[in-house]
């Protein structure tokens, strides 16, 4: 992750700041960052800013003062049931030195499982015979560079424990190894204080159905937008089942997966979830493993920036699966609607697939929103 301090009223305006985790071949995966005052011709040595626990999928942001801060999913790998929350450190010097790491939270992870993250067909199908992409929790964070927006705003997706309930399968999704089942929602934690104490989360689209993952944010001028892969308008959807299944673990709606973001001008409360993807689309197709299992991008993006008239131009990115061609797996005796086109016999009387007939078109798309 990198991030350029872009704050008039900065000591350090023009810094480049990197993040990213360290996977050793042996031990805990940690956050490490680098810091550039030269327009990123050289970078400080690298420091590790997690302790004792392990930490996965960093974000920065920049205070409209210069403050530095990173952001990261820390759990414990010695639990039982992986214990999941999110951390930050802190700098006032320009990156050069942090503050011990500090806990916002725990939360409950969203986690679709069942025997691994990710289920398909082949080696890769688990016994409920659901078929789900991973969901890596990818928390991010952000504040206002002119100050207009006070405060710094931690976002990610969790389950809300009150929709927790046990699992009818072998399949869960809240948390690791709870045979629990919830839905996911994405949440604002928010802090004035230079990150001494956080606000208690609140949800940024608060809907009775669906799966909210896969969050991004940024703000600007007075105002807060935030983006997320949404599935309010899956025909099947229970907390009992993975996004876009029947419970018979066949496609249930190919167009069952959206995109949407919403603003807020206060930091805590915002206006209603608009829909950014113009189609939906069925985040389950089995593209990966030799066809055998999904794959979702692991991010979602947005930006603000001015316009003239003092209104912001946001631009939002995401994985999309509307321009894959469905088809059949000739491996397989029963269909179930997640497989792509692709598959023929070569003149040797094997199967072999064709890339180009498009069962892997797998794309970014993106689209504009204007925020008043």
């Amino acid at each position: 992750m990198i991030e350029v301090d872009q704050a008039p009223a900065s000591p350090f305006e023009g810094n480049v700041y990197m993040c990213w985790t360290k996977f050793p071949a042996n031990g805990t995966p940690t956050i490490r960052f680098r810091a550039s005052s030269d327009g990123g011709i050289t970078f400080s040595a690298p420091v590790n800013l997690t302790e004792g626990g392990a930490g996965q999928g960093c974000d920065i942001t920049v205070e409209a003062d210069g403050d530095v801060y990173v952001l990261w999913r820390d759990f414990e790998l010695s639990s039982s049931h992986k214990n999941f929350g999110v951390s930050f450190a802190r700098s006032i010097d320009g990156g050069v030195t942090f503050s011990r790491e500090r806990k916002i939270r725990d939360l409950v992870a969203y986690n679709p499982f069942d025997t691994a993250r990710d289920c398909g067909d082949g080696p890769f199908e688990c016994p409920s015979h659901f078929v789900f992409h991973r969901v890596p929790l990818e928390p991010r964070i952000t504040s206002d560079p002119t100050g207009r927006l006070p405060g710094v705003y931690a976002i990610f997706n969790a389950v809300d424990p009150a929709t927790m309930v046990p699992s009818t399968t072998t399949y869960s999704s809240a948390g690791f190894g709870t045979g629990m089942v919830g839905q996911s929602f994405v949440w604002i934690s928010r802090t004035l204080n230079d990150g001494a104490t956080w606000s208690n989360p609140t949800k940024v689209s608060d809907n009775p159905v669906g799966h909210q993952y896969f969050p991004d944010g940024d703000a600007l001028d007075g105002r807060l937008a935030v983006v997320w892969q949404d599935s309010r308008e899956d025909s099947c959807y229970s907390v009992q089942l993975p996004v876009a299944n029947t419970s018979s673990a066949t496609n249930c709606d190919s167009t069952a997966l959206n995109t949407y973001a919403a603003v807020s001008t206060d930091g805590s409360t915002f206006g209603p979830a608009l829909v950014a993807s113009s189609v939906g689309q069925m985040p389950q197709y089995e593209m990966f493993g030799a066809a055998n299992v999904p794959f979702l991008g692991d991010y979602n993006w947005i930006d603000l920036t001015e316009l003239g008239d003092g209104s912001l131009s946001g631009y939002l990115s995401w994985t999309d699966n509307r321009d894959v061609v469905p088809g059949n797996d000739p491996r397989e005796a029963t269909q179930d609607g997640f497989d792509v086109t692709g598959w023929f016999t070569d003149a040797n009387g094997n199967l072999a697939r064709n890339f180009n007939a498009g069962g892997y078109d797998q794309n970014i798309y993106g689209n504009s929103i204007t925020v008043p």
